[in-house]
């Protein structure tokens, strides 16, 4: 993350103000030893995952909602202490998870893919310009990758105390129960589309009356892989994530039976680029309608 000269000293006050009590809290030990974490199978994993995302949520994120204020990045993005004390806590938990993973998260300082074997990929507040704004949707999520496939998801929505949660080898689930995405014929479909990062050509797709049955953007890439693989909408079209954007989410929904694809017909996984162009969809032949139009 880098953030522009003139913001850096306003941007230290700011973490200073930070409340010492909420930081200790968000940080506190996960209930395993670091020697016992290195033995702990997938499903354990995936438990102390999501107990780690919900604390994150409760303690960090929503400890801040309405009262953080934000500074802007060199990238025009919104970053506020929130942001960095939930990378902060995460950075921390995740690490007695699983100690040997790498770690990439959307506040790094130039951030990266390493080469590495293992790597957590954590967005820590995905939607700060609505978390900022008062709007209430946003998410924290977190991706364990084992050579650039996600084995481990969860994303979860403090407001609506929403777990969004998957490994490998098991069905994706939502607050425990299994969820399915949901295909749908292009005129009935819901769409989340991120008419930002769209040409003209590839926005006027969308805006032509008919070719889908209605368009939402939630402001949270995380939360709409995340309710696209709950079935609650049918298709995201965005010119430019982050890999901390679908690391997590994508893997979610995948599993929950949606296709994905960048607009050129790549796989998301395994990450190769710190941002791709992605379109996914309940179904392939919703993508497969869409995809040659962009």
């Amino acid at each position: 993350m880098r953030i522009q000269h003139r913001d850096t000293s306003r941007l230290s006050a700011l973490s200073m103000a930070a409340s010492a009590k909420q930081c200790k809290r968000a940080v506190a030990e996960t209930g395993c030893a670091r020697h016992d974490a290195r033995m702990l199978g997938l499903a354990a994993m995936q438990k102390a995952l999501e107990r780690t995302l919900d604390e994150v949520g409760r303690y960090v994120l929503l400890a801040h909602f309405r009262r953080a204020k934000a500074l802007r990045k060199a990238d025009g993005s919104f970053v506020s202490v929130a942001d960095l004390e939930a990378q902060q806590a995460l950075k921390a938990k995740l690490s007695r998870i699983a100690p040997h993973a790498a770690f990439l998260g959307e506040e790094d300082q130039n951030p990266k893919i390493p080469d590495a074997e293992m790597l957590w990929c954590v967005d820590p507040l995905d939607g700060t310009g609505n978390f900022v704004a008062g709007f209430p949707c946003f998410a924290v999520s977190a991706a364990l990758l084992r050579r650039g496939r996600t084995v481990l998801a969860c994303v979860f929505d403090p407001v609506r105390k929403e777990c969004f949660s998957w490994r490998e080898g098991d069905p994706p689930r939502l607050n425990g129960e299994p969820i399915h995405a949901v295909p749908a014929a292009p005129e009935e479909a819901i769409a989340f589309v991120d008419f930002k990062r769209l040409g003209p050509a590839q926005q006027a797709v969308f805006l032509t009356c008919g070719a889908i049955r209605s368009q939402r953007n939630l402001g949270s890439c995380a939360l709409e892989w995340a309710w696209l693989a709950a079935g609650r909408a049918h298709l995201i079209v965005h010119g430019g994530q982050s890999v901390w954007d679908y690391a997590a989410g994508a893997a979610i929904a995948l599993a929950a039976g949606a296709a994905a694809s960048d607009f050129t017909g790549r796989p998301l996984f395994p990450l190769t680029a710190l941002k791709r162009s992605v379109i996914a969809a309940g179904s392939a032949e919703l993508i497969a309608h869409f995809r040659p139009q962009l």
